[in-house]
C-alpha cells in the first residue's frame, strides 16, 4: 500500500484557498485601515435573498442517501518522488447522512489508478479505501494506516479503525472524504456567513471592492482585491444555489461547476466539476475533478443500522485505536461491559420514539477512566496510545507566530497617512 494514497488521491497543486485567504484579508482591512474608499455596488439585499435561499435549501435536507462516482485527473504531477505526464484516478462512494442524529458515514474506494510517463502506461496495484462515519462528537475511520503525527508510535498497518473527535475532522469535496453537506460549502468556506459578511459591511469603505448584480434569476456577485478576483453565480430557480464559482490570482486560476436536481422539493447536487491550474510550475500543472451524484433518496427514514460499525467494513478481532481514551484494542475481543459501551458507533445511545423523524438523544456523561477498563484477557495489541498534546500545543504555537507576522507585515504594507499642512 502506497503513503502517498493516504493523502488526496492526486498531487493537487496547493491549497485552492483563494477564496478563503480574500475572506481574511477582508476582515482584516476592516480592522486596521478604516479610511480606504473600496465599496461594494448593487443592490446589497440580494446578498441576504441569496443567503436566506441558501440556508432555505439546506434545511429541507434531513436525511441523504446515494452514491457517487469521481474521477480525478491531473497533469504535470509527481508521484513517489517521480514527475508523470498526467495520472488518472477513479473512484466509487456509497454515502448516507442523518440530520436527526447528527451523522454521516461514507464508504471510498479506489478503483482504478493509472500514470503515464511519456509513451509508457503503468497502473499502481496499491488501491486505497477510506470509511468513515461522522456521529456527534465523534468520527471514526477505517482504512489503511500509516505513519501519521497524530499516531506516532502506531505501526503501518493494512486496516485499523481510528475513534477521534469530529471535531478535528473536516471533511472536504476535494479529497478522499464525502460528507455530502459539505457539497453546499466553498472547500472549508461557508458561503451563507460569507454573503452575510459582506451584507452587514457593504457600506464600509475598508471593504474590498465587489459588486452584485442580478439578471433575471441567476445573481453574479464579485469581490476583486488587487491581483485577485472572486466570482460567485447563483441561480434563485434553483433554490439559491452555487452554480458556478471562479477565483483567479497570478499564480492560480480555480473554477467551480455545480448542476442540481430537484428531490422532495429540495435542491440537491447531480454533477461537479472541478478545475485547479497552477502556474508555479512549467509547464503548469492541472488538477481536475468530476462528480456523478448517482441513486439520491432524499428525506426517506434511515435505518439505525445504516450507522453499525460493520458498515465500515471493520470485523470482529480488527485493530480499534482510540485516540479519545487513548487505548488500542481488537473489535468485539474484550468483556468489559463498560468498554462494550465505547464499542457503540456513537457516544450517544440513541432510542426511537416510533416517529421517523424523531430521536431522542441520551449523553454517556460519565465515560470510565482508562484505568477502570480492567479486561478479563490482554493481547499485545491492548496497549495505550501515546498522547498527541505536545504536538498539538506546537502547531498552535507556530500558528500564533505567523498569524503575528502576517498582521505585522500587513500593518507595514498599508499606505502611511499624509500629514495635514495647515
Amino acid at each position: 500500500m502506497d503513503p502517498n494514497m493516504h493523502n488526496n488521491m492526486p498531487n493537487r497543486p496547493g491549497p485552492d484557498s483563494l477564496h478563503r485567504a480574500f475572506y481574511i484579508l477582508a476582515a482584516i482591512l476592516l480592522i486596521f485601515n478604516p479610511n480606504t474608499s473600496a465599496t461594494i455596488t448593487g443592490d446589497k439585499e440580494l446578498l441576504r435573498l441569496i443567503a436566506n435561499a441558501y440556508q432555505n435549501n439546506i434545511d429541507k435536507i434531513v436525511s441523504w442517501k446515494g452514491k457517487a462516482q469521481i474521477h480525478d485527473y491531473t497533469t504535470n504531477g509527481a508521484f513517489n518522488n517521480e514527475s508523470y505526464d498526467n495520472r488518472t484516478i477513479d473512484h466509487s462512494v456509497e454515502f448516507v447522512y442523518d440530520k436527526a442524529i447528527a451523522a454521516a458515514r461514507w464508504n471510498w474506494d479506489v478503483k482504478s489508478d493509472t500514470l503515464k510517463r511519456g509513451p509508457s502506461q503503468s497502473v499502481n496495484p496499491d488501491l486505497y479505501f477510506k470509511n468513515t462515519m461522522i456521529m456527534g462528537s465523534r468520527s471514526y475511520t477505517h482504512g489503511p494506516i500509516f505513519p501519521d503525527p497524530i499516531l506516532p508510535d502506531v505501526t503501518p498497518r493494512p486496516s485499523t479503525l481510528v475513534i477521534r473527535s469530529s471535531h478535528d475532522e473536516k471533511p472536504k469535496m476535494l479529497s478522499v472524504d464525502f460528507h455530502p453537506m459539505y457539497y453546499f460549502r466553498l472547500v472549508e468556506d461557508d458561503i451563507v456567513e460569507r454573503l452575510m459578511f459582506y451584507y452587514e459591511n457593504a457600506e464600509n469603505a475598508a471593504l474590498s471592492d465587489g459588486s452584485i448584480n442580478r439578471n433575471n434569476n441567476i445573481v453574479v456577485f464579485e469581490t476583486k482585491a488587487g491581483n485577485s478576483i472572486n466570482r460567485f453565480t447563483f441561480d434563485l430557480s434553483l433554490g439559491g444555489n452555487l452554480i458556478s464559482y471562479y477565483a483567479e490570482d497570478p499564480i492560480t486560476k480555480v473554477e467551480y461547476g455545480f448542476e442540481y436536481q430537484s428531490v422532495k422539493g429540495a435542491f440537491i447536487p447531480k454533477h461537479f466539476a472541478y478545475e485547479n491550474t497552477n502556474n508555479r510550475h512549467d509547464p503548469p500543472r492541472i488538477y481536475k475533478r468530476e462528480v456523478e451524484f448517482l441513486e439520491s433518496a432524499l428525506n426517506e427514514p434511515i435505518p439505525r443500522a445504516e450507522f453499525e460499525f460493520e458498515k465500515l467494513g471493520i470485523a470482529p478481532g480488527d485493530t480499534i485505536i482510540d485516540t479519545l481514551m487513548g487505548l488500542e484494542y481488537q473489535y468485539k475481543s474484550l468483556s468489559n461491559p463498560m468498554l462494550d459501551t465505547f464499542l457503540e458507533p456513537a457516544e450517544q445511545v440513541i432510542a426511537h420514539d416510533g416517529n421517523a423523524d424523531q430521536f431522542i438523544h441520551t449523553e454517556i456523561t460519565n465515560p470510565p477512566k482508562p484505568d477502570e477498563l480492567q479486561t478479563t484477557e490482554k493481547t499485545e495489541t491492548q496497549k495505550v496510545v501515546s498522547n498527541s498534546f505536545p504536538v498539538n500545543y506546537i502547531y498552535i504555537a507556530i500558528g500564533a507566530l505567523l498569524a503575528t507576522a502576517l498582521l505585522f507585515l500587513l500593518v507595514k504594507a498599508l499606505p502611511a497617512r499624509k500629514k495635514r499642512h495647515v
